[in-house]
């Protein structure tokens, strides 16, 4: 039995519990000493109302005795919440793997001068926009020297540290290959990534966007000459200044295949390296095995320093841990992630055409994943006879909805559907 002072997070705690909790106990404090954004208000209020009556939407499952039964409330679908994150996640997930070519991938780290953070941190959508465009155009160029063809390329912005204070980033999948006349062409060396012209190419193209169009860039504590003074000295400076560019290609798994005769052979499998890094590059600030402590007035987090290795253990204010928190929340019209070059809205007759020659040297090869899909193709259509018979037989009786809707704010004329609904269903009061 657990001691009602013990204060201490039990292993695998619901993030978002725990975030409700840190949010009820010292949102009043903050907002009075910190005085929010209205876009980090609204994402306090979107936690804390998640999956309550504060939502006033829901819906009343089927039973299997012929009756509804409790209300069950909508999620707030706020990227800030970690519930909803985690479920937008696994269905961007999903959705890229089922659009990208599984091909080999790298990840890449562009990281950028600590002089530079309150740039970032005060004006997001000037800074992040040009900085993704440019790193995407440098890129380009090189891709073209290299191999000469069109490769997916997926920047996401990364702005948090291990104890969650400021450190932007940009982390980005690139496909080791591109398409061109209606083949996919991969360079001959696997380590073809020019890094370091990269990086200079980068901070060239950034620099020349921000002088070209000089927009006006907030700095509590210096004028618009002293900002673009700041920031020409240390885009000039090379890794000593803070610049940084990590390669690291993901490659592939080998795996042992049984085919038709029965005969054992290897096949190079891309699709579970592609997950781990969609997974990866799609991650939330919020790490619920950090937080080891919540007491009446502190939070007390543990981290690992990558360098040393070392286990820190850091105690801190609740209120300082809502305000780090909310340093990573980025204000509307503000895209976490861009697609660029394959994945552009213009190139999708390319993608799908490199995705289908990808999964036909797949089948051709005979891998596991197409008996899987056969299995689980299997299993669903089992499962629905199964529920078929359940829900639906009930004789001559109407059929009954397996679900219905309420909604307390106001009557609307189409019903918000949630899952699998019939398209007359009533509504509940």
């Amino acid at each position: 039995m657990r001691n009602h002072f013990d204060t201490s997070i039990p292993p695998n705690s619901n993030p978002q519990k725990l975030l409700k909790r840190i949010y009820k106990q010292w949102r009043p404090d903050y907002v009075k000493q910190c005085i929010p954004a209205r876009h980090e208000i609204k994402c306090m209020n979107n936690v804390c109302a998640c999956r309550t009556p504060e939502i006033q939407r829901g819906y009343r499952d089927l039973l299997p005795n012929g009756k509804y039964g409790k209300k069950k409330y909508h999620r707030c679908g706020s990227r800030a919440c970690p519930k909803c994150h985690i479920i937008q996640k696994n269905k961007s997930v999903k959705d890229k793997m089922a659009k990208w070519p599984h091909c080999s991938y790298s990840l890449l780290t562009l990281t950028v001068p600590q002089q530079l953070y309150v740039l970032f941190r005060y004006n997001p959508k000037v800074m992040y926009g040009l900085l993704k465009k440019s790193f995407a155009d440098a890129v380009k160029e090189f891709a073209d020297e290299c191999f000469g063809g069109l490769p997916v390329f997926w920047p996401v912005i990364h702005s948090w540290n291990n104890n969650m204070t400021l450190h932007p980033h940009l982390h980005a999948a690139l496909s080791n290959g591109g398409w061109r006349d209606g083949e996919w062409i991969e360079p001959k060396n696997p380590y073809w990534f020019p890094y370091d012209k990269v990086l200079e190419r980068t901070k060239e193209l950034f620099l020349k966007a921000l002088l070209k169009d000089r927009p006006y860039l907030y700095h509590p504590y210096k004028d618009q000459s002293e900002v673009y003074q700041l920031i020409q000295k240390h885009i000039k400076q090379g890794k000593k200044g803070g610049w940084n560019l990590d390669y690291s290609p993901y490659g592939s798994e080998t795996k042992t295949v049984t085919d038709e005769h029965g005969n054992d052979k290897e096949v190079t499998d891309h699709t579970a390296n592609l997950e781990k890094l969609l997974r990866y590059l799609t991650r939330d600030c919020l790490a619920a095995h950090r937080i080891t402590n919540i007491d009446s007035t502190h939070v007390t987090i543990e981290y690992t320093k990558r360098r040393s290795n070392q286990v820190i253990t850091e105690r801190i204010r609740g209120i300082q841990y809502i305000e780090r928190y909310m340093l990573h929340q980025l204000p509307k019209g503000v895209p976490r992630s861009t697609p660029y070059h394959l994945l552009h809205s213009s190139k999708k007759a390319e993608l799908k055409k490199a995705k289908k020659l990808f999964d036909k040297q797949r089948q051709e090869s005979g891998t596991f994943i197409d008996h899987w899909f056969e299995q689980s193709e299997q299993v669903v259509q089992e499962h629905q006879e199964q529920s078929d018979k359940t829900i639906g037989g009930y004789g001559n009786k109407p059929h009954k909805p397996t679900r219905i809707f309420f909604q307390n704010i106001r009557p609307r004329k189409s019903h918000f559907t949630y899952g699998r609904a019939s398209p007359d269903i009533p509504n509940v009061k």
